[in-house]
């Protein structure tokens, strides 16, 4: 993702706000409702002939068997999502992004990155 993204998706979403002691959780997890920092960072997007791939199809059959359901599609449906961990000064410390819809980040993973 590089220093200059870090940076500016730190100034789209107030990141400092957080750094600062304005918010309650130690470690925030923001949304990109309007897709600003999406672009920043690079996150792709499903395309017709993503959503037929064999993986995509398991992990929508595990996910519909979970019990998840898709409730509000909002204004991006086809956006890929991403984890990044982000320390002061733009380090990055951990990074995935998901390359179909319920590809997720490793929870140990960003655990190890947050020092856990």
């Amino acid at each position: 993702m590089g220093e200059n993204a870090a940076a500016r998706f730190r100034e789209i979403v107030n990141f400092d706000a957080y750094q600062y002691g304005t918010s309650m959780s130690l470690y925030p997890v923001l949304l990109d409702e309007d897709g600003n920092a999406a672009q920043i960072v690079g996150t792709g997007t499903l395309g017709t002939t993503s959503l037929l791939k064999p993986r995509q199809i398991t992990a929508g059959f595990r996910s519909f068997a979970k019990g998840h359901r898709q409730q509000k599609a909002g204004q991006r449906p086809m956006q890929l999502g991403a984890t990044i961990v982000m320390a002061p000064g733009n380090e990055i410390l951990y990074e995935d992004f998901e390359e179909f819809a319920g590809d997720h980040a490793d929870i140990d993973e960003i655990i190890v990155a947050l020092g856990g």
